[in-house]
């Protein structure tokens, strides 16, 4: 009997179903969010013309990267072996790049003020949990 389809197979692709679900509805979501906004600036010049701060980018500034990211990361979960923590340490570095290179081409836009404002409101990848997150008021 093929490994995969027992039921010890099927226990050991929960986590990595649960983090593949939850990187194409992040992805999803993000995708929508921007959808028809011109938006993309991936390694290239192109600014935005607006600031989105709807959807998840209310809680972080690359959603779509960190989908990516998550992606790479179910790999590893579903696979551990050296060659998918490469890929994976090697996805995350790509992406902080490029969200760096995002974030210096925004800083030189006429978004630049609103750009470091939103900055300071939310984290690159990882949403701020805490009392003054966005959407919650404060006593």
């Amino acid at each position: 009997m093929n490994v995969l389809w027992s039921a010890e197979g099927r226990r050991k692709l929960r986590g990595p179903l649960a983090i593949l679900a939850a990187c194409i509805a992040l992805y999803e979501w993000a995708r929508q969010t921007i959808w028809g906004r011109r938006f993309g600036v991936g390694l290239g010049d192109h600014v935005p013309d607006e600031l989105c701060d709807s959807g998840p980018y209310r809680y972080m500034r690359h959603p779509l990267y960190l989908a990516y990211q998550l992606a790479y990361l179910a790999a590893f979960v579903a696979l551990p072996h050296w060659l998918t923590g490469l890929l994976l340490a090697v996805s995350v570095a790509m992406f902080t790049y490029m969200a760096r290179n995002d974030e210096q081409t925004i800083a030189g836009s006429p978004l630049a003020a609103q750009y470091a404002a939103y900055r300071q409101r939310t984290r690159m990848f990882w949403p701020k949990f805490s009392r003054s997150a966005p959407g919650r008021s404060t006593p």
